[in-house]
């Protein structure tokens, strides 16, 4: 039992080192969690944004799932949470927060889902403007070993031309298509299409453009659900 004991203190201090040796962001504890929060912070954050599992939304008539459902001025600690999860230093973080989600969406019938965990799946994370990894790949990458289902890189965004590189962020951002990556248009990865139902997995749905767009690029599949950490209302 001490033993036990023993372990257990040293792998939270492993975790705590591995987290980077902070506290937590809201109340600055030391006792933080993978989640960046500490305990009593954490429960705080899922009571107000995910009393009920997971939040079941339609945006652009797709289907979506999010862990946490996101009022800018109703919950500050998700306010404060969302920004430091970017960056690739938080890889961990969105690890942990796979896992609640694959979780919650084992705890659902396939009749609210829409689909069965036990068909056959496809993780397709939200393409980065940057053409990095970032964390909405990151919670794919997790979701995709937690499920045990196959994750695909099928889009990408097109590149600034010179003329769009003048423009404001806002602007370049609107004009800047996605399309299907360059191996998926020459040369598909996935034959069977028509079986398939594609998770699409990003970090934050806001205004539903770029899942709109991806909807439209996964036609030829049998279902597209979405799946995010938050919705913002």
């Amino acid at each position: 039992m001490q033993f036990l004991e023993k372990n257990t203190i040293k792998e939270k201090i492993c975790d705590w080192l591995m987290i980077g040796m902070r506290s937590c962001i809201h109340c600055e504890s030391f006792l933080v969690r993978k989640s960046l929060l500490c305990y009593f912070c954490e429960s705080k954050l899922f009571s107000l944004s995910c009393s009920e599992g997971l939040y079941h939304h339609f945006e652009h008539q797709v289907s979506c799932f999010s862990l946490l459902s996101w009022e800018r001025d109703q919950n500050i600690i998700l306010n404060r949470l969302i920004p430091n999860l970017k960056g690739k230093r938080q890889r961990k973080a969105w690890s942990y927060f796979a896992k609640l989600i694959a979780y919650e969406l084992s705890r659902q019938s396939p009749r609210t889902l829409g689909f069965s965990l036990n068909e056959e799946l496809l993780i397709v994370p939200c393409p980065s403007r940057k053409k990095v990894n970032d964390h909405a790949f990151f919670l794919a990458q997790g979701l995709s070993e937690e499920l045990k289902v196959p994750l695909v890189k099928t889009m990408e965004f097109g590149k600034f031309n010179s003329e769009s590189k003048k423009m404001k962020r806002a602007d370049r951002l609107a004009i800047q298509k996605l399309t299907l990556s360059k191996v998926e248009s020459e040369k598909p990865l996935i034959h069977n299409k028509a079986n398939i139902t594609v998770l699409f997995v990003d970090d934050v749905i806001t205004t539903g453009a770029t899942l709109k767009a991806a909807n439209l690029l996964h036609k030829e599949y049998k279902n597209f659900i979405a799946i995010s950490l938050a919705f913002r209302r």
